[in-house]
């Protein structure tokens, strides 16, 4: 059997404070460095997880709202990793001591809103949503929440607001959402094609037409080659998406093809074997037109990448979801990407610990925004 070098070590905050049973115990917590550092010693990498229940836990007050309680058990976990970090440092040489990367949010920019967070007419096998069994799942967020949210954003700069989700057409309210964003700034619908036809397209445009912003489209298909794009999303979306593009750029609209390479085939070669079915249809799209992203991979445990990048989503946009605000449309609904209850109070700052962020990371590139700087 192999023997692993990463460990992942769980301190409870009652473990810190030992037989005080409150804040600290400095001889508890040295033994503890004491263990760590004979395995630093065997080339054995640690990873700590640290709690709170030293100061506080989440049940402690049953008359407080309860993000409020975990509001404070979170201080108490960073009041505790101040602590055991220092007395690791006098055991270990910290160069050995390995911390997640962080993300500031520069700006927001973008406002990704995730219509609904399950409800899909499709099964991609690439997909990073888990799916239920069922494909007529009622999760849709309510228009009161976007309207909340798009006042609580009133002061930001915000260029564009992504309608997302796992099919967001499938909102019932989907039209009245997309006025409502409209009054407010640009707007880009995620979709899958499978909604959008001639008639649609043409809806759409009157709807663009009633307003000072931009529809814009990100489309997803996944091979220029229709057999192996229907083996990756199901038989006979290939055509549909196609059709999709066609009737949009009918009506004047401009769509962005969102492509995952779930072959590795690397951007040149996709780029070149969509040339051809682009002419077909009558769509002159450039390069601009074609965003090309690493494939999330659920079984991949290769964790190797450049920590270096151009740009990531979490540094210019949030989603809103309808159990809060997360920092990506990788994270939403996920308790490791949340970063508050509304737009009135949330975090601009996020950790790079999960394999989500990974695969951003080995992007370099936002996976889910437009750059509009490159179509200027």
């Amino acid at each position: 059997m192999t023997k692993s070098r990463r460990v992942m070590l769980k301190l409870s905050g009652e473990a810190l404070a030992g037989e005080k049973h409150t804040g600290f115990d400095e001889a508890t917590v040295l033994g503890v460095a004491g263990q760590v550092k004979a395995l630093a010693d065997d080339g054995i990498q640690v990873g700590i997880v640290i709690g709170g229940g030293n100061f506080w836990r989440g049940r402690t007050s049953e008359n407080m709202d309860r993000v409020k309680a975990d509001q404070i058990g979170m201080l108490a976990t960073v009041m505790n990793c101040i602590y055991v970090s220092e007395i690791l440092n006098g055991a270990i040489n910290m160069n050995n001591l390995f911390q997640a990367q962080t993300c500031q949010l520069k700006k927001l920019n973008n406002i990704f809103i995730e219509l609904t967070a399950k409800n899909c007419n499709q099964r991609c096998k690439h997909c990073y949503i888990d799916f239920p069994l069922s494909k007529n799942v009622k999760d849709f967020i309510s228009s009161d929440l976007i309207k909340e949210a798009l006042q609580d954003t009133k002061n930001e700069p915000v260029e564009c607001i992504y309608l997302t989700g796992a099919e967001p057409m499938t909102h019932p309210d989907f039209n009245s959402i997309l006025r409502l964003c409209l009054k407010r700034t640009n707007v880009c619908i995620c979709t899958n094609g499978s909604f959008i036809n001639e008639k649609k397209a043409r809806f759409l445009k009157r709807v663009e037409d009633e307003s000072d912003f931009e529809i814009i489209f990100q489309l997803s298909i996944d091979h220029y080659d229709e057999v192996k794009s229907d083996d990756i999303r199901g038989r006979g979306t290939y055509r549909q998406t196609l059709h999709a593009i066609k009737s949009l750029v009918k009506y004047g609209f401009n769509p962005i093809l969102s492509i995952t390479d779930v072959y590795k085939e690397g951007r040149k070669n996709l780029l070149e074997g969509f040339k051809p079915v682009c002419e077909k249809i009558g769509f002159e799209a450039n390069e601009n037109n074609f965003k090309i992203n690493t494939m999330y991979s659920k079984s991949n445990s290769d964790n190797q990448f450049d920590e270096k990048w151009q740009t990531l989503d979490c540094e210019y946009g949030r989603i809103l979801t309808a159990k809060g605000i997360y920092t990506c449309p990788f994270l939403a609904n996920d308790h490791r990407g949340r970063s508050g209850s509304s737009f009135k109070d949330y975090s601009n700052k996020n950790i790079l610990e999960t394999d989500f962020c990974t695969t951003c990371l080995k992007n370099k590139k936002q996976m889910f925004s437009i750059d509009f700087k490159s179509f200027a």
